[in-house]
């Protein structure tokens, strides 16, 4: 009789922090309706064995103006720059920050 071996139970732990399909949904929303109301040019994904990060540019040139970062606690952080902005298990706070912060900015250009 053969014997079935469950090869799930042999593979590691996944080697590196993702988003989940939801996480870049609610990114991507925010993302195209500034890109369509040309603020922002250009994004870049990076995903490392601590973190993964969501870089949003205003020119492809630059630094990021801001980046969504996920950590292995799944705990999310916004930055600008390099200034913290808020810290949240909930991805939904962040980027309730990223439209205030971005609508303000807006405002003080006009």
């Amino acid at each position: 009789m053969s014997k079935i071996y469950h090869f799930s139970k042999y593979i590691k732990e996944k080697e590196k922090v993702t988003f989940s399909k939801e996480d870049l949904n609610s990114i991507i929303s925010i993302y195209s309706q500034k890109v369509s109301n040309g603020i922002w040019k250009d994004y870049s994904i990076n995903f490392e064995k601590n973190y993964a990060e969501f870089s949003i540019y205003k020119h492809t040139y630059a630094s990021p103006e801001f980046s969504i970062v996920k950590n292995k606690k799944k705990i999310f952080s916004i930055y600008s720059r390099t200034q913290e902005l808020k810290k949240s298990k909930y991805i939904k706070d962040v980027l309730d920050i990223l439209k205030k912060v971005e609508s303000k900015k807006i405002f003080q250009i006009i």
